[in-house]
């Protein structure tokens, strides 16, 4: 997949259910179960679940201030050959606070601790702008 785009947006309660994988961002490439993607080439497919290309994310805005469960975001792809690569963020902002990198940190939940907003797989995605 490649070219897709997100723009003017707005979160404004992002998670919900007691569960670890509640994120306001979560792109992540992954082998399919047999069971669950039939493909008529499964053999040549299963091992090679795709890529994810030029990917923009613009003037998003979020609020965590009532998501009561939410981790951090997260962008990881399969392997080498799968992955993720061009990512752009433009003018996100998380609470009213802009983003300018996935150190960045937020705050959500019933404790309302502040973590980094987003978590990268370096080995299997190349080029995350932030703006």
């Amino acid at each position: 997949m490649e070219n897709v785009v997100f723009r003017n947006n707005r979160v404004e309660v992002p998670g919900g259910l007691r569960d670890d994988r509640n994120r306001i961002l979560d792109i992540e490439i992954a082998r399919r179960d047999e069971a669950i993607w039939r493909h008529p080439r499964w053999d040549e497919v299963k091992n090679n679940p795709g890529t994810l290309r030029n990917v923009l994310f613009e003037d998003i805005s979020v609020s965590t201030s009532e998501s009561e469960y939410l981790g951090p975001s997260q962008i990881t792809g399969y392997d080498q050959k799968n992955n993720v690569e061009n990512v752009t963020f433009r003018n996100i902002r998380i609470n009213g606070q802009h983003i300018a990198g996935p150190e960045d940190r937020i705050t959500a939940g019933a404790t309302n601790a502040a973590f980094p907003w987003l978590q990268i797989d370096e080995e299997t995605v190349r080029n995350v702008v932030f703006e």
